[in-house]
């Protein structure tokens, strides 16, 4: 379940708009105004309206509840009433004018209110953070209720989406693409550029303290917390510190692997065919003469620099065992 809220000064407009599906159009309840036509309708919450003059702009509250279409079987006219009126009792919609219509133009159950922002006392109901306690309070209820949870925004059907809310879900889409290849907001910007979109920065008043993002794409700009909460300045700028972070620690593991490689020891080098000849040559000539003769396992550099060929080597140890002798 999620909302979708807007604000306006035409009671006649929002409402000609929630009856235009015709038999898809299906009135549930009225609360302070009659059933009728559109004019009548219109004319009956101006006359409240009129009782506030100081507010003349955003006086009309629209306000659509969706639904995942998991749920179509079981929302009833009478369920989707009760929690239209739980979501307007904690939003602060109290003791004022509204309309509710439910459409059945769409795969995905969804109703819409209208609510006149002059309650019956001529005082203004406060729209303060709206937007932000209504996402708060639809999945409240969504879990109240036992609603289906939707995955977010990778499901939503960009094809059926127009206007801003198009141009939002395209930014959304090329920040998610870009964002894990940057490392700082230079390198955010650059590869923005090629899908169209323009980042601004807003600044503390007096200083270059950056205090919020704002991306444009087409024209239209929205708040980074507007396209998504993870997009925020502060929260953006966290996520490109982590991926800064992770590039240096994996250049530093490259480097230190290169370098352990380059400062290997080598393999010692295979003894000298001659070494291994004079020593198995020196075992069987022992056993011919039956003598106990020591042999080295290995010979040593020098020892084996003494001669200049492997028959000097032997005899010179045949005339050694032939007088009693070690060398």
């Amino acid at each position: 379940m999620f909302h979708k809220i807007t604000k306006g000064k035409s009671f006649a407009g929002v409402l000609k708009y929630v009856f235009s599906k015709g038999e898809d159009s299906e009135f549930l309840e009225g609360n302070g105004v009659m059933f009728g036509p559109i004019p009548t309708m219109a004319a009956c919450m101006d006359v409240q309206a009129s009782m506030n003059p100081s507010l003349k702009e955003n006086r009309v509250c629209h306000v659509s509840l969706n639904f995942s279409a998991e749920d179509k079987a079981r929302l009833t006219n009478e369920m989707m009433l009760r929690i239209a009126h739980d979501y307007m009792q904690r939003m602060g919609f109290k003791d004022t004018q509204y309309v509710i219509v439910r459409h059945h133009d769409r795969d995905h159950p969804h109703l819409h209110i209208v609510i006149n922002r002059v309650n019956n006392e001529g005082k203004t109901i406060s729209d303060k953070n709206d937007r932000d306690r209504g996402k708060d309070i639809c999945l409240y209820l969504t879990k109240k209720y036992g609603l289906h949870i939707a995955a977010g925004k990778d499901h939503v059907k960009r094809d059926r989406l127009r206007g801003g809310d198009k141009t939002k879900y395209e930014i959304y889409d090329a920040v998610c693409a870009v964002l894990p290849k940057c490392k700082n907001w230079d390198e955010l910007q650059k590869a923005l550029l090629h899908y169209g979109v323009e980042v601004e920065f807003k600044y503390r008043s007096g200083s270059l303290d950056v205090q919020g993002v704002k991306f444009i794409k087409d024209g239209i700009a929205f708040s980074g917390s507007k396209v998504d909460r993870n997009l925020s300045y502060s929260k953006l700028s966290r996520r490109l510190e982590a991926n800064l972070m992770a590039a240096t620690k994996k250049e530093a593991k490259t480097t230190k692997v290169v370098k352990v490689v380059k400062h290997a020891k080598p393999t010692p080098a295979p003894k000298s065919k001659l070494v291994h000849k004079v020593v198995q040559v020196t075992d069987a000539m022992g056993k011919i003469l039956n003598q106990d003769v020591y042999v080295p396992d290995t010979v040593s550099e020098s020892a084996e620099s003494d001669y200049t060929t492997e028959d000097e080597y032997v005899e010179e140890k045949k005339w050694t065992w032939g007088h009693g002798f070690k060398r």
